[in-house]
């Protein structure tokens, strides 16, 4: 890769600062503006607010209409070397919808700003408008203006950012890539990375708006105060969903979140790796918070609570906390005295927690005598490489699995838990077998009261009319295989049959009618009332630019009880490729498939996406001295430096480009986690953004069962 460019950031300003006329009623438009040669990115922005073109410029005139849509198109990278700002004063008249295409290209720049502000009426009130960033790359921010954002937004503005990609950027500010204020309607933000932003509070700061983030991913941000990659800042309802937060620091609390006011709700999330200097070390809760169906890794914590520290009411379900730590108190959940609240855990399994200083403070939990804390049906399995209580200060303990006995003696089980391996994304700690002593022993009550009735994989809650202790539903392992495991029948057959006369509460596919109906054949060993969700994605919905660009035809996103081995097949012939969910970024892994009755089909046995194309799907560079190469399926390594990427073991390095068009001059970022699909003695070959080749075993940290 070429040497990092000192440019900053464009400034794209949606600034509608004076009082705007009404426009006089006409028919909706929808034009396309490019940003080219004959068209500054500048101008085309005065087009579209014009609705005319600019002098000077071949941009095509913006549309009219109350409800017209106007789409900017970027057809190269930009370098600004200056801001691109409306005059002072200048008015922009949307009443439609305004969309910003990207195509993958990068917009760089000095001190620069994203603006998006609705046309102010002479009343002093906004016209809502609906504005749209697609694909779009921002990076090489530098303000020097301690509290100027890349980004910001406000006033009745329906914001969504689709596959963004925000890095690199550094402001004093809170919210250094994007700062959401006040009074603005609902924002998106779907598939987008945040990395390498440094900021003082949040790479993403928001206040008093309803955002919901979803997909996307937040990796090495760091804040010189409180919230490595987010911040909470006012009252507001805030949802999180399918999200990875990784590597994320703060010099003060929450290395990856800090809730400062408003209540957050978490779910499906993995937050590993994350660290603050004093408290929280994934998060800090001063609002309310809760959390579903996640995962907490490695985080650590200078003072209290390694991976969360919260003051207000908590809730936390179906969830895993492991290898947690904190210098102080509460190797992954700390408290504080200054203020009252109710936490309420259920099905939680904690393992390997520690709080390293303090030996009688609570490995797992330190919960202060003012906070109202029940827990539920949960596991804290010791560290017995740490001496000291695991769990200190539970009001309710109730069919909990707690192996030391602390937190009371109220604990209903002080007994080895019988835990398995790791498995799944977010990750989850199986149970050894059937005679595992957290089957069968839950309050029903509790379990009932769960938000929704299944484990953090998504399993039915419960499998045998009384629910496992832990994060984990048991299920008999699938019955063995037979047959090709043919995929037709959409939905009929012994498996579901069967399935359909057990008694037991069942999640049933969502979408499996609708798709059966549109001539999609799908079938999972135990039914399609067993746990498992199919559902069609479309092209927007695949993250790499390279997949959806090689002949995309059509998508099923699999998931839930995925492990019991399910068949997907296409009314339509092409090449497969499996998007593999239980690595990120998502392996890319070729299926030969099968054709059955003029459909194309795949088989699998754990969460992802079959994507259909119409090209080849792409294979890894070979050598004659990778014959010996084992392969792999449960595996992924993370580099501890930067390293060579090789077309073989030993052999030369890797030139391409990446999905956003940067070239990659034979190396790997220190830092990051890949899928390894298979290993020499001393070589992994791994898959980066689906580009595959090979690495030295020597520099990375393997997890998994990596031969």
């Amino acid at each position: 890769m070429p040497p990092p460019r000192s440019f900053a950031l464009v400034l794209l300003t949606l600034l509608f600062l004076n009082l705007a006329a009404s426009p006089v009623a006409a028919q909706a438009t929808s034009t396309n503006i490019n940003v080219d040669s004959g068209c500054t990115l500048a101008q085309a922005i005065k087009s579209a607010k014009d609705d005319a073109t600019p002098a000077g410029s071949s941009c095509e005139a913006g549309g009219s209409g109350t409800n017209h849509s106007d789409y900017i198109r970027l057809t190269s990278n930009l370098t600004l070397t200056h801001n691109v700002i409306l005059p002072e004063g200048a008015t922009l008249d949307i009443r439609g919808s305004l969309t910003l295409n990207g195509g993958g290209y990068t917009i760089s720049g000095k001190e620069s700003l994203i603006g998006v502000r609705a046309t102010q009426n002479a009343d002093l009130t906004y016209n809502p408008i609906t504005v749209t960033l697609n694909s779009l790359r921002v990076t090489n921010g530098n303000n020097d203006d301690a509290d100027r954002p890349i980004m910001w937004v406000s006033d009745k503005v329906t914001l969504t950012i689709n596959r963004g990609n925000f890095f690199n950027i550094k402001s004093d500010t809170k919210g250094a890539a994007i700062r959401l204020l006040g009074d603005t309607d609902p924002i998106t933000i779907d598939n987008t990375d945040f990395t390498g932003i440094t900021s003082g509070d949040g790479a993403v700061s928001m206040g008093g708006v309803p955002v919901t983030i979803i997909n996307s991913r937040f990796t090495n941000n760091t804040s010189t105060s409180s919230g490595g990659a987010l911040r909470f800042d006012t009252s507001g309802t805030y949802s999180i969903s399918r999200s990875t937060f990784r590597g994320n620091s703060a010099a003060v609390n929450g290395g990856a979140i800090n809730i400062q006011s408003g209540h957050v709700t978490i779910s499906e999330s993995a937050f590993s790796q994350n660290s603050a200097t004093n408290s929280g070390g994934a998060i800090n809760q001063n609002g309310t918070a809760s959390i579903y169906r996640s995962v907490f890794s490695g985080n650590t914590a200078g003072d209290h609570g390694g991976a969360i520290f919260h003051e207000r009411n908590l809730t936390v379900e179906n969830s895993t906390f492991y290898n947690n730590r904190s210098t102080n108190e509460g190797g992954a959940l700390g408290s504080d005295d200054f203020f009252t609240a109710t936490t309420d855990f259920r099905h939680v399994t904690f393992v390997n927690n520690e709080a390293t200083a303090a030996s009688t403070h609570g490995n797992s939990l330190f919960i202060e005598p003012n906070i109202t804390f029940h827990m539920y049906n949960s596991i804290i399995k010791t560290n017995t490489n740490h001496s000291g209580d695991d769990c200190v200060g539970l009001d309710t303990n109730s069919s909990n699995i707690i192996q030391d006995g602390s937190c009371g003696t109220s604990s209903t089980f002080s007994v080895d838990p019988q835990l398995g391996g790791r498995a799944g994304n977010p990750a989850y700690y199986t149970l050894r077998s059937v005679d595992s002593f957290a089957v069968d022993r839950a309050n029903s009550a509790a379990c009932n009261a769960l938000r929704n009735p299944v484990d953090q994989r998504g399993r039915t809650r419960p499998y045998n009319f009384v629910c496992d202790i832990g994060a984990f539903e048991w299920y008999p392992p699938p019955p063995p295989r037979s047959g090709g495991g043919g995929g037709g029948g959409g939905g009929g057959g012994d498996d579901e049959a069967a399935a359909s006369s057990d008694s037991t509460s069942v999640t049933v596919c969502a979408d499996c009618p609708d798709l059966m109906a549109a001539g999609y054949a799908l079938k999972a060993h135990n039914g399609l009332n067993s746990g498992v969700q199919f559902r069609r994605v479309g092209a927007m919905a695949i993250g790499d630019p390279a997949v959806r660009e090689n002949g995309f035809m059509d998508a099923i996103d699999v998931y839930g009880w995925v492990e019991q081995g399910v068949s997907v097949c296409f009314p339509n012939t092409g090449s497969l490729l499996f998007l593999d969910a239980a690595f990120s970024p998502r392996a890319q892994v070729p299926m030969s498939g099968y054709t059955q009755a003029g459909m194309t089909c795949a088989d699998i046995d754990r969460p992802g996406t079959v994507v259909l194309q119409s090209g080849a799907a792409p294979s890894a560079r070979r050598s004659r001295s990778e014959a010996s190469a084992r392969a792999l399926s449960n595996c992924m390594v993370t580099s501890e430096a930067i390293l060579n990427f090789r077309e073989s073991p030993g052999g030369p390095r890797l030139h391409f480009t990446d999905p956003w068009g940067d070239a990659i001059a034979g190396w790997l970022p220190r830092g990051v986690t890949l899928t390894a699909l298979e290993r020499t003695a001393d070589w992994f070959l791994v898959d980066y953004h689906g580009e595959r080749g090979w690495v030295s075993a020597e520099w990375v940290t393997p997890h998994g069962v990596c031969g």
